[in-house]
């Protein structure tokens, strides 16, 4: 379902039990979640949506902090009319700003799924061992990436976009289309550089609002192992990809004191993307969390 009540792109899955609220990572649309969205829609309710400055959302006037883009979430639910507790899920970027949330508006929510989140400590992971991974990673590498995309001409971002048309086989041909639409507004790669740019300061925000929650927690987090894997297959140095999952294995694991109710999932097999990889894992977590929250 879709509803032009909001001035926020947004799709409603499903007519029928709990209510899932999705909070998609830097540069996801909607369409990624389809494999999900697929077998759940007759159990539970989705709430996907696109941030300001995202898909056919209006633009932003506010700083991409997680403090402003979680008042622009309960914005779209008082708009639309959602008043009732919800199962928030935060997948990569938008875990950060599901943590934030959570923080501020524990009386909202259900339960809280963090999907291979990024770290308010994300810069642990940027240290003198990667050299070659922190070119890549870095808040100054992903901005200034996604800024000279922003930048090419009209001519160089087509042939870009050009290069990178290769079709998921689980995704149908409309979707894709639309996903191919959503990834070729230049506007997009401005908007996750400046919601980077703010990873400090929202990094802060955290800090100052940290307090442990007492709702149920889901820690479900990518296959270090697989990183690993797929790292090498990129021609990049092991050495440093060893490194730097273990790193980032700390830093999920650190995720469980946010709640007295917490427990880590290893979705094995699966890079990051792990609701595109191994969907499994991501649909048996919002199953477990919905029988949580029933009991």
């Amino acid at each position: 379902m879709k509803n032009n009540v909001s001035s926020i792109e947004y799709e409603i899955y499903g007519d029928k039990g709990p209510l899932i609220v999705i909070e998609n990572g830097l540069g996801n649309s909607i369409y990624l979640w389809y494999k999900v969205v697929e077998s759940l829609k007759n159990e539970v309710r989705i709430l996907l949506y696109h941030r300001k400055g995202y898909g056919n959302s209006e633009d932003y006037k506010s700083e991409r902090t997680v403090a402003n883009i979680s008042n622009e979430l309960n914005e779209l639910l008082d708009n639309i009319g959602i008043d009732e507790e919800f199962i928030l899920l935060g997948f990569s970027f938008g875990g950060m700003i599901a943590q934030y949330y959570a923080m501020n508006n524990q009386e909202r929510l259900n339960g809280l799924i963090l999907l291979d989140s990024t770290s308010k400590d994300y810069e642990k992971l940027i240290e003198d061992r990667t050299p070659t991974l922190n070119s890549m990673f870095s808040v100054k590498a992903l901005t200034d990436n996604w800024m000279s995309t922003y930048r090419l001409s009209p001519e160089e971002f087509s042939k870009s976009m050009g290069e990178r048309e290769n079709k998921d086989e689980h995704l149908p041909d409309d979707l894709h289309e639309k996903m191919m639409s959503f990834m070729k507004n230049q506007r997009l790669y401005k908007t996750i550089s400046d919601e980077m740019l703010c990873y400090k300061k929202s990094s802060k925000g955290i800090e100052a609002k940290y307090k442990q929650l007492n709702i149920e927690l889901i820690v479900l987090s990518r296959d270090p192992e697989e990183s690993i894997k797929n790292y090498v297959n990129y021609e990049l140095p092991e050495k440093e990809a060893i490194v730097f999952e273990e790193i980032s294995s700390a830093l999920q694991r650190d995720l469980l004191s946010l709640s007295c109710k917490s427990k880590q999932i290893i979705a094995k097999g699966s890079d990051h993307c792990i609701m595109d990889e191994k969907p499994t894992y991501v649909i048996d977590s919002i199953r477990e969390m919905v029988r949580k929250s029933k009991s």
